[in-house]
């Protein structure tokens, strides 16, 4: 039901869309605000001493796990078309929203561990972090928070998620029907359905953390990619003219190809294969419909 409740609100607009996200923003973000104004009055000093090293492929998984909650970024760029002067909007919007998430999970870790003694073993440490210092109520705040959460993340994936594919349509590297747009709400209707039935699947078919490690092993194979092609781009001449351009931006890319690459080849096999599996079935689509239009263009020249 909130697959299809999102599916309808993206469909009649992205200003729609845009009153549902910051409904779900407000939602999720004053449980945590709570959680944290409350929360830092209950911090054990002594909870914050080092413990034992991890081990390196431990590490490795968290930072993989932890580099999901980050992502996302670049998907608030996709609709930009849509969006009034994209141009000024989007670059402070995205600064603005990095910082804000930043500071807000580092307050939130700084009280779960203050706070939670089990911390590393508990499977909800929020409402369990929650009910020691405001008790059932406060585990029932962060719970409900983390649901909205949830269908906040979705509303993001079915807005951003549906203009990819509606982008290769335009391009005519993905079959025409996904680039149909809507005669009254001006939105691509077929591909914001198509994209939420698939995103639907995936959820029931796949375990939660299977799903971030994945997610974010596509991402970091894109990031990867863009901080490679960065350093290339600024030595080009004919290159479009960068609208933003930050000191040392080319060894801040080499450093973060690097943490890709160290992050990628830390990935466990498992999480390697079924990354490798979405992208050959995404590639062999793709490659399908080229020789399809191929073949008939052909025939239309014969």
């Amino acid at each position: 039901m909130v697959v299809l409740a999102l599916t309808a609100i993206n469909v009649l607009g992205v200003r729609q869309a845009a009153i549902a996200g910051d409904v779900f923003t407000v939602g999720k973000l004053l449980p945590m605000l709570i959680f944290i104004a409350i929360g830092l009055f209950f911090l054990n000093p002594h909870a914050f001493a080092l413990g034992a090293r991890p081990a390196t492929g431990a590490f490795s998984q968290s930072v993989l796990l932890l580099l999901y909650a980050f992502t996302g970024f670049e998907m608030a760029t996709i609709p930009a078309g849509e969006v009034r002067n994209p141009q000024k909007n989007m670059p402070q919007a995205l600064l603005i929203a990095t910082a804000v998430v930043t500071f807000t999970y580092i307050l939130i870790q700084v009280v779960c561990i203050g706070t939670l003694p089990g911390l590393g073993t508990s499977t909800k440490p929020l409402a369990d972090a929650g009910q020691r210092f405001m008790g059932t109520a406060g585990a029932a705040l962060i719970s409900a928070g983390a649901m909205i959460s949830i269908a906040g993340n979705l509303n993001v994936l079915v807005l951003s998620g549906s203009r990819i594919p509606f982008a290769f349509a335009e391009r005519e590297q993905l079959p025409t029907i996904f680039a149909r747009v809507h005669q009254r709400f001006f939105t691509p209707y077929i591909s914001i359905v198509i994209t939420a039935a698939v995103m639907l699947v995936l959820t029931l078919k796949s375990s939660f953390v299977a799903a971030l490690t994945i997610s974010a092993i596509a991402r970091l194979v894109t990031y990867a990619a863009t901080c490679a092609a960065l350093p290339v781009l600024r030595r080009k001449h004919d290159a479009p003219k960068a609208l933003f351009r930050l000191p040392g931006g080319s060894w801040i890319a080499i450093a973060a190809l690097l943490l890709s690459g160290w992050l990628l080849a830390n990935s466990t096999l498992r999480e390697g294969i079924q990354a490798a599996i979405a992208a050959a079935v995404g590639i062999a689509i793709y490659s399908a419909y080229r020789i399809v239009r191929y073949n008939t263009r052909q025939s239309e020249n014969d």
